[in-house]
């Protein structure tokens, strides 16, 4: 693959569709527009691509093979690789094994392009409009240090972490907007020499748009000392999450990757040293250089007033509407399914199908974790190859998940192949690949990921809920009954939850193809057999803890992880529903939708 690719002109051909497909996905983001629009304007980019990782349609539709053959002989050479292995290995072997496979003399092709990165040295603003939003897309970009500076990298990091630190003052202001700044840093070069982005995205509400960006810039453009004990209190911060990240063979490997790439490998083995060198004053001086208001791209994509008008942006976050209901339709079918939806001006047509069962199945340890990998491995009717072959073909996603409970089903398309992905996906759901050599390859990789599991609070909790849930398997149960799971109880399993379900559907709906769309949907799904009447109802499951239950287990990692429960006794409903959402967000300081009763959840050091 990465000498020797076949790149036939039926090849090149059949991916300009995908590729354009997701250029259209990428412009039809405000988001992604807004920090387009940032880089552009702050490193003086003039490239005429429509967006400048995804570039432009017209230019995908009109590539030669020649052009991609050149681009392919260039780039995909030796001096421009490199390869990383991390995990228990022995060095000397795998330098063996590497040289062995890896000893091309392939010579790159021509010259290299390098865009060319000239950061402004004064605040340049840009407003935009679009009639996909219906909040402020805000960016603020800022140069950061090189890519090889390996220093300035560590500085960035502390700095951040102090602005994203409430003693900033930034964090608690915004949350009154309901605002949550995003804080990170980019490569956007090749060249080491080059510097990096640093952005601060939000999405505060239209009317608040300008009083946010006014407060941002009073707050980063405020010369502060920052005190030796803050310093510190965040290089311990920093050296938490560094430990994370080696604590993780994925994560170690892409972080020597990147530090090779960027001729920067001092990132990686001298990081606790320099970060243990910076002085106050030095990241004093990091964050006002790095947050300088002075030469910094702001991009603002607004909502279209004439769009979105019947949101009514009067000034009051309460008038704000979160959905139009006209926009919102609903059906319930013959065949007992609850369909909805909900019409959209983009061309993309997403649609989740739902089975629901009133009593989930417990009957055998490790079936459903076989029947929900046999999704992922094709239909009875066409292989996983062929199936994969088809999605990719026709730019369509479509995917299956198994739970005790139920089946849930996805599709992703256009309005130009949804029919096609509306059929795959009732085979999909409806005639799963079972076979016996199915059957044992799912048991291999279910147990393959159950026995290289890391352990977590949230793993030791998982394993306490069984205890408190007579519905649920043990995961020493699941691993053991993998191995008994046969062709029969795969097909009970599948058979128990399609004859027992409620049936759900949601999808969008494309507003200028509306009317056809919603009845070939309506159609196939009134084509399925049909399900139980909507008759929802809870088990009664709960069990007062009359005691606080405390779970430990050492591992080798530097750090603890802390998962605090609580259980109450709930009934599901909508008000019950919004109350626990609320009681998350107070809890958390933020914003966040913790799994059901997990209220709280902290990392700390064993100090």
């Amino acid at each position: 693959m990465a000498e020797d690719l076949k790149l036939s002109d039926d090849m090149i051909a059949k991916e300009k569709g995908p590729v354009s497909s997701e250029i259209n996905m990428i412009l039809d983001n405000p988001q992604t527009i807004a920090m387009d629009q940032t880089v552009r304007t702050l490193f003086n980019v003039k490239n005429p691509a429509d967006e400048l990782v995804g570039g432009s349609v017209s230019h995908i539709q009109n590539l030669t093979r020649d052009d991609v053959a050149n681009y392919y002989n260039k780039y995909y050479t030796p001096d421009n690789m490199n390869i990383v292995v991390t995990g228990d290995v022995e060095p000397d072997e795998v330098m063996k094994l590497v040289s062995k496979n890896f000893n091309s003399k392939k010579v790159s092709k021509g010259q290299k392009f390098e865009e060319k990165l000239t950061p402004i040295q004064k605040t340049v603003r840009k407003d935009f409009t679009s009639d996909k939003t219906t909040s402020a897309e805000m960016v603020i970009g800022f140069a950061g240090p090189k890519n090889n500076d390996t220093r300035g990298k560590v500085l960035l990091e502390l700095a951040t972490t102090y602005i994203n630190s409430h003693e900033a003052g930034l964090i608690p202001i915004l949350k009154k907007y309901n605002s949550y700044p995003i804080i990170g840093s980019e490569k956007i070069s090749t060249n080491p020499n080059s510097e990096r982005l640093l952005f601060m995205s939000m999405t505060p509400a239209e009317c608040n748009a300008e009083e946010v960006l006014k407060f941002v810039f009073n707050i980063l453009g405020h010369k502060r000392q920052i005190s030796n004990e803050t310093t510190e209190r965040l290089k311990q911060k920093l050296r938490q999450e560094n430990e994370s990240v080696l604590e993780h063979s994925t994560s170690v490997n892409d972080c020597v990757g990147q530090s090779v790439l960027d001729n920067d490998i001092e990132y990686m083995t001298k990081y606790n040293e320099i970060l243990d060198s910076i002085t106050p004053e030095e990241l004093s001086n990091a964050v006002r250089k790095y947050f300088d208001v002075s030469k910094s791209a702001i991009t603002v994509v607004h909502p279209d007033k004439k769009q979105n008008a019947e949101l009514a942006f009067k000034g009051k976050t309460d008038n704000r509407k979160p959905i139009d209901l006209s926009e919102v339709s609903a059906y319930k079918l013959p065949n007992n399914f609850e369909t909805a939806f909900y019409n959209t001006k983009s061309n993309n047509i997403n649609l989740s199908l739902n089975l629901k069962n009133n009593v989930p199945y417990s009957k055998k340890a490790g079936v459903v974790e076989v029947l929900n990998e046999l999704y992922t491995m094709g239909t009875s009717k066409m292989p996983v190859e062929k199936f994969n072959e088809f999605k990719d073909k026709n730019n369509l996603s479509i995917s299956a998940n198994a739970h005790q409970d139920g089946i849930s089903v996805g599709m992703s398309g256009d309005i130009n192949n949804y029919k096609l992905g509306m059929e795959k996906l009732k085979e999909l759901l409806y005639n799963p690949n079972i076979t016996e050599e199915n059957i044992k390859t799912a048991v291999e990789r279910v147990k393959d990921r159950m026995v290289r599991t890391q352990i977590s609070a949230g793993l030791i909790q998982e394993d306490v809920d069984t205890f408190m849930n007579p519905m649920l398997f043990k995961r020493e149960d699941v691993l053991t009954g993998l191995d008994k799971v046969t062709v029969d109880d795969v097909k009970e399993l599948h058979s128990y939850l399609m004859k027992n379900a409620r049936g759900y559907v949601a999808a969008n709906v494309p507003v200028k193809d509306e009317k056809e769309i919603k009845n070939n949907i309506l159609n196939n799904i009134n084509s399925l057999p049909k399900v139980e009447p909507n008759n929802p109802r809870l088990l009664e499951m709960y069990k007062e803890i009359k005691n606080p239950l405390v779970v430990a287990i050492a591992n080798h990692n530097s750090q603890a992880d802390i998962s605090e429960v609580f259980r109450f006794k709930r009934d599901n409903s909508i008000k019950e529903r919004a109350a626990v959402k609320i009681m998350n967000s107070i809890l958390s300081s933020s914003i966040q939708y913790f799994p059901i009763m997990r209220l709280m959840a902290i990392k700390a050091n064993y100090h």
